[in-house]
């Protein structure tokens, strides 16, 4: 095997890019490229993950080739292509700033930092709504590239908190560096990092050193109930770091991979009680349009993006012979899944529901009230310059409650629609299912 140098993974990327600029557009070869150079980027993580970096220098060089081709505007459209190019770029940026971060020498990126950033913003924007897992990607990678330009308080607060974990002038390790980023976090403003991204980034890392069952039971295993009951982004990242495992060729036992596919699996069955009150407090936050009430209902289910990611890598699983013995184990679950009604509202729900609408309902009588005497008040002030005042703030209150008054109008609405779109949303999930079983038998 070569050796991995900062030369070989840079010049790598680079490759990839001549695949598809100067008047060339090999896109198959630029995948095939991007997957070697992601298979070099875990050998980096691994190295990291056991305190032995193959080199000293950070991989800037690698992110900031990638940066220029992720944005690629004839790829949009190659979703091979784009899965592939958004985990290299991820674990690219990652590296850079872990790297950084390790050696306590503060990253100074800002000219950088922007374009990584709005790069994966944009990409995510662009994306369709089902290549969840390559959106993941870069929502990790856009967070991931926050790190490479921390501010002052930032980074103080790091070189305070670092030296006590393990001792002045010794390097972190990846489970260390954990700790101290999760103090670091409490003292960031929240539009610095997310909360989910150090626990997700670490579980990810880790993943890609299992090996065996033991392996997988130290460092996966324990993260599993934490993980599940949050769910989001922290049962997504469980998503991708077991089919990481199944696909890691340096995985020495065949039950390590059966585990990783159960794991895998279990993901499909998980049940989000709380979706109706995420669906009554989001349309309160985001007051949106009637449109975007199927979004809105997807979004409070926090397993629904983790079900489509299992799926998504399901359909991998079936166009590759080497796994194709795993996907009996989800047939099962896929079967449990179909069976499942979750466009029937629980006794619970419908109480929930009765409630906001009866809650609503009553504002509005209130609302209504208000506005009557209002205009009451309107023609019954006079024109005189001592009732200017009080003409201005009786026209003001006014236009806020017919505002009001209306906003509760499109929530009731939008409430009274959830029934038929859980049923929208549920009859979409079980034509992938029913693909899926089509595809597996």
């Amino acid at each position: 095997m070569t050796a991995i140098t900062l030369q070989t993974v840079t010049e790598a990327a680079m490759a990839i890019q001549s695949c598809l600029t100067n008047g060339v557009f090999n896109f198959v070869e630029a995948q095939r490229k991007s997957d070697r150079l992601y298979s070099d980027a875990l050998e980096l993580v691994r190295a990291e993950c056991n305190s032995a970096p193959l080199f000293t220098q950070d991989v800037l060089p690698v992110a900031l080739t990638l940066d220029e081709v992720v944005p690629e505007k004839k790829i949009q459209h190659l979703d091979d292509l784009q899965s592939s190019l958004s985990k290299t770029y991820r674990v690219f940026i990652e590296l850079t700033w872990h790297q950084c971060w390790r050696n306590k020498n503060r990253p100074v990126y800002s000219s950088d930092i922007q374009g990584l950033i709005s790069n994966s913003d944009k990409l995510m924007k662009q994306l369709s709504k089902d290549q969840i897992a390559t959106r993941f990607e870069y929502s990790c990678a856009r967070q991931a590239a926050r790190y490479l330009n921390p501010t002052d308080s930032i980074w103080n607060k790091y070189l305070e908190l670092a030296p006590s974990a393990v001792g002045a002038g010794v390097h972190l390790s990846i489970g260390e560096m954990l700790g101290v980023l999760t103090k670091v976090i409490q003292y960031a403003k929240h539009d610095w990092m997310k909360g989910w991204y150090p626990d997700v980034r670490y579980l990810r890392w880790v993943a890609a050193n299992v090996k065996t069952i033991k392996d997988f039971d130290d460092t996966i295993t324990p993260e599993l109930d934490k993980f599940k009951t949050k769910g989001d982004k922290f049962t997504q990242c469980l998503a991708a770091a077991c089919f990481e495992v199944i696909n890691n060729p340096q995985v020495v036992d065949s039950g390590c991979r059966e585990r990783a596919a159960k794991e895998l699996s279990s993901l499909l069955l998980l049940v989000d009680t709380s979706r109706v009150e995420r669906f009554l407090a989001s349309i309160r936050d985001k007051f949106p349009k009637s449109k975007f009430i199927g979004h809105l209902v997807q979004r409070a289910d926090r397993y629904y993006k983790t079900r489509e990611m299992v799926m998504t890598y399901l359909r991998e699983l079936s166009q590759q012979n080497i796994h194709k013995g795993l996907l009996t184990l989800f047939k099962e679950n896929l079967l449990t899944l179909k069976s499942t009604d979750k466009s029937s509202l629980t006794p619970e729900e419908i109480d929930q529901i009765g409630a906001a609408l009866a809650k609503l309902e009553e504002e509005n009588q209130v609302g209504e009230e208000f506005i009557s005497d209002l205009i009451i008040q309107l023609q019954t002030t006079k024109g005189e310059e001592d009732d200017a005042d009080k003409l201005m703030e009786a026209k003001g209150n006014l236009t806020i409650e017919q505002r009001d008054l209306i906003r509760r109008g499109k929530e009731i609405v939008l409430i009274n629609s959830l029934q038929d779109d859980l049923k929208n949303v549920h009859n979409k999930e079980q034509k992938e299912i029913d693909e899926l079983l089509n595809e597996i038998n």
